[in-house]
């Protein structure tokens, strides 16, 4: 992956597109939950956060929007102006157990196959449906 978010931010519009189609097509069909807390894995610049999925998203309580790079963390954070969204840098394999039980939601795009041992069930609130 390209880590300098400038550059990626100038070369991402083809994981935009297609996060947008598959949000048009599917995201009626998530039921996502009004004040949801959710997660966006691997969110890099977070130009699909900001372009395909924010705009999207019922009012929601809190939306952690991470990446394994500080870089595009750092960078991502300066593009949101909300109270509830947070950015944050982590290794979600590192993370996995701290976040148990955490989210309503958690969207990836792009990234799922780079992810090594993930339990994602385990991420979700117990009421939650993975």
């Amino acid at each position: 992956m390209n880590e300098d978010p400038v550059q990626y931010s100038k070369s991402c519009q083809l994981q935009l597109s297609m996060a947008t189609h598959f949000l048009d097509t599917y995201f009626n069909l998530l039921n996502v939950k009004n004040n949801a807390t959710i997660l966006d894995l691997g969110a890099g610049d977070a130009s699909v956060t900001l372009e395909a999925l924010l705009p999207r998203l019922p009012n929601f309580n809190k939306l952690v929007v991470s990446d394994k790079s500080k870089k595009m963390v750092d960078f991502a954070g300066n593009r949101f102006h909300d109270e509830r969204i947070e950015t944050v840098q982590m290794d979600i394999v590192d993370h996995n157990k701290s976040f148990k039980g955490y989210f309503d939601h958690i969207f990836l795009f792009f990234c799922f196959n780079l992810i090594p041992q993930l339990n994602t069930p385990q991420l979700f609130e117990t009421s939650s449906k993975c």
